[in-house]
């Protein structure tokens, strides 16, 4: 029996994909960054659709421009930014254009009470990294009224305590009763209560201090600089007890700096 011969058909290649793009589509990795590429082009021609503005109307100068500071001579400082955390971050230098230190540390009196301004505004300023321009601008005002006025520090010092105090919140009242809100002339001041009070709401350990003494704490806080140099000198002692009484009790405790002021 003669031997028989198998004969398989040879069957042509087919012509599907190339075996390389084969071995492409069962990457993971080549699929998700192809799907990323074709989602980032897709964006691209249909912006004109997406887009919220007019890219024309956009100024990149504005709206690039860091905020900036406006300096002027006695070294003030206005911040041009809504976020003042945020502009900090863009500043790596500041210049200090007006220090003070060559005025003030000629003088005993200029330099202790120069100090206790700066403790003052440190502790009043509670908030880090958040804008006190108030405190800032009545700090600088102070140190040049005694540096550029001749005025006597003790009595700049007491002014600038006050007006602080307001600024915070702290607001004394040396005419009305800080309780009930009489008018007065009253006698009783008690720094816990805010100011003076009248005989119906004065409380037990409150002082008795001097009509003239009121008059010359209501024209510290005001600025009346000519009833103060008119004031003797045993109403400004009277008062500048009364104002670090005040200062001592909402700050919650004393400055460490206020003893070593001269009392002039």
């Amino acid at each position: 029996m003669a031997d028989a011969t198998i004969l398989e058909p040879v069957l042509p290649a087919s012509p599907g994909k190339p075996a390389a793009y084969r071995k492409l589509l069962r990457n993971p990795s080549v699929v998700f960054g192809a799907t990323i590429i074709a989602i980032v082009l897709l964006m691209g021609l249909l912006a004109p659709w997406l887009g919220t503005i007019d890219p024309t109307a956009i100024n990149p100068i504005a709206r690039n421009k860091v905020p900036y500071l406006t300096a002027r001579r006695d070294a003030q400082i206005q911040f041009e930014a809504s976020d003042f955390a945020q502009a900090a971050k863009l500043y790596s230098q500041a210049v200090t254009l007006d220090p003070f230190a060559g005025r003030l540390g000629s003088s005993y009196e200029q330099y202790t009470a120069g100090t206790v301004m700066l403790e003052t505004a440190e502790r009043l300023v509670v908030e880090d990294k958040e804008p006190a321009l108030q405190q800032f601008l009545l700090l600088v005002g102070a140190l040049r009224a005694m540096c550029d006025t001749g005025r006597a520090p003790h009595q700049v010092l007491d002014s600038f305590l006050l007006r602080s105090l307001s600024v915070a919140g702290y607001a004394p009242s040396f005419a009305a009763c800080a309780n009930c809100g009489l008018e007065g002339p009253h006698r009783a001041f008690s720094p816990a209560a805010g100011g003076t009070l009248c005989p119906g709401c004065r409380v037990p350990g409150s002082a008795n201090p001097a009509p003239e003494t009121l008059l010359l704490l209501g024209a510290l806080l005001a600025g009346e600089w000519a009833v103060v140099d008119a004031a003797e000198q045993r109403n400004r002692r009277e008062a500048r007890t009364l104002v670090a009484a005040y200062v001592s009790w909402h700050l919650e405790r004393a400055l460490r700096s206020l003893p070593y002021v001269d009392g002039g």
